[in-house]
């Protein structure tokens, strides 16, 4: 069975191990983690009975898949390491946000790297996992790797700039804020917390299972046929539309896609001066 070693213990880290070991837990004999924080190694390395190592060396020379989960912040530092590493037969699965494929060449020209980024929903397998790749990453590797990506939810292959928007799009934030304000709405109209909750929930829910019945349906046609002419729904649609909703929440999403590009853009500046 291949190697991965996760250089990096933190949340994304954690979410990943809690995940594929809940999955596959015969593969704790071959993961194992690295991370300046030696507390944090023994933690999880006793958690998930797995191993820990203190350099970042041993975790590549013990692995194939080599995973990239650090503070993007020190990637650059942690390049200049990993050049002394061996790197015959192995490849980085890059999980550092905002750090584009490119910067991995710092290590050597033809590594192969393979950059995915899940979203929180991926900690319970309902996630979004947008992937790109570099030319030396082998097939058989890439199908391995998206493979164990499956179990944390869909993936889907990319350009890598798109990456960018994808982060702003997958985020949960604005979901979260919708049904929150749907269940706000609920208690203004005179409705307990609890029972806005519950309705708000259930309806968000019950859209998405629409959505799963019947694919080949957009969610424009779908809105369509939920507006009875003259009735409540067009009405509140009107309302919404009076105020720019759409408009508002793509530009906020334009927004975060945009700051993603630019932090990508710093990334490349600072690895490359």
């Amino acid at each position: 069975m291949p190697k991965i070693s996760f250089i990096g213990a933190g949340h994304i880290t954690e979410m990943l191990l809690n995940r594929i070991l809940l999955l596959k837990p015969e593969m704790s004999d071959d993961i194992a983690i690295c991370d300046i924080s030696i507390d944090r190694v023994e933690f999880l390395s006793k958690k998930h009975n797995i191993r820990g190592f203190s350099s970042n060396i041993e975790a590549c020379s013990f692995s194939d898949y080599i995973f990239v989960c650090v503070p993007p912040q020190v990637v650059c530092g942690l390049l200049d390491e990993l050049r002394c590493a061996s790197w015959l037969n192995k490849s980085i699965v890059s999980i550092a946000g905002g750090v584009p494929i490119s910067c991995y060449s710092r290590i050597g020209k033809d590594i192969p790297v393979f950059r995915a980024l899940p979203n929180p929903p991926s900690s319970i397998g309902e996630g979004i996992i947008p992937f790109s790749y570099n030319k030396s990453f082998k097939k058989t590797d890439l199908d391995y790797i998206v493979g164990l990506f499956s179990m944390f939810g869909e993936c889907v292959e990319m350009n890598e700039e798109a990456i960018g928007a994808v982060t702003s799009l997958s985020s949960p934030a604005s979901v979260f804020l919708f049904i929150d304000t749907l269940v706000e709405s609920g208690v203004l109209c005179g409705i307990s917390r609890e029972k806005s909750l519950k309705v708000a929930f259930q309806t968000v829910k019950g859209c998405i299972k629409m959505m799963e019945a019947e694919p080949g349906q957009s969610a424009a046609s779908l809105l369509e046929r939920a507006c009875t002419p003259g009735g409540i729904s067009i009405e509140t649609i009107f309302c919404l539309d009076k105020r720019g909703f759409r408009g508002h929440l793509k530009e906020a999403l334009l927004k975060g896609a945009e700051k993603a590009w630019k932090f990508s853009s710093s990334i490349i500046n600072s690895i490359n001066n």
